[in-house]
């Protein structure tokens, strides 16, 4: 869905496409006819005059990196392959949303690509995982997801969980009761 997205949408508003970012899970389920999939791939957009910050989102140097003297004391910088967990069911942010992902891939979109006060766009909120993060690292947002249920018994419940307070609207300026 991506891709029509893209020429639909973001292209319409000059945006430039950076990156393919691709998320390994390492953790696929099998098929007898196809290989295992253990990855999903993230489109990075932005207008021309984005910067990323790149001291937000440095990760840890392998072992084997250690006596290469040109290090930053910070960490290396990001590449384009994240290496996080999917959500099981038995993890403890586990919400049953079908397509979950996980708090620590929005987080390092979120720092990556933003500052404390500004405002986060998320435009199919599911299961929540971007709003707590933007909560948690005081950015605003504005969240819209069509599925009542998801906002009912999935997003205000992890909220509250979170003790995150917000003000929440449909579109028709009648606020959702919990």
């Amino acid at each position: 869905m991506i891709d029509k997205l893209s020429v639909e949408v973001l292209d319409k508003f000059d945006w430039i496409k950076r990156n393919l970012i691709v998320w390994n899970y390492r953790t696929g389920r099998p098929a007898k006819a196809a290989y295992r999939n253990e990855t999903e791939f993230l489109w990075f957009y932005s207008n021309p005059l984005h910067e990323i910050n790149i001291d937000a989102i440095r990760i840890s140097y392998d072992e084997n990196g250690k006596k290469d003297k040109r290090r930053n004391p910070k960490g290396k910088s990001c590449g384009n392959v994240w290496e996080f967990s999917r959500i099981k069911p038995n993890y403890r942010e586990a919400t049953g949303h079908p397509t979950q992902k996980p708090e620590k891939l929005a987080e390092r979109m979120i720092l990556a690509s933003s500052n404390i006060g500004d405002l986060i766009v998320i435009p199919f909120a599911g299961s929540g995982s971007e709003i707590v993060p933007c909560a948690k690292l005081d950015r605003y947002f504005i969240a819209a997801e069509t599925n009542e249920t998801y906002v009912k018994h999935i997003i205000l419940p992890r909220l509250e969980r979170e003790r995150i307070s917000f003000t929440q609207h449909d579109c028709t300026e009648q606020p959702y009761s919990v």
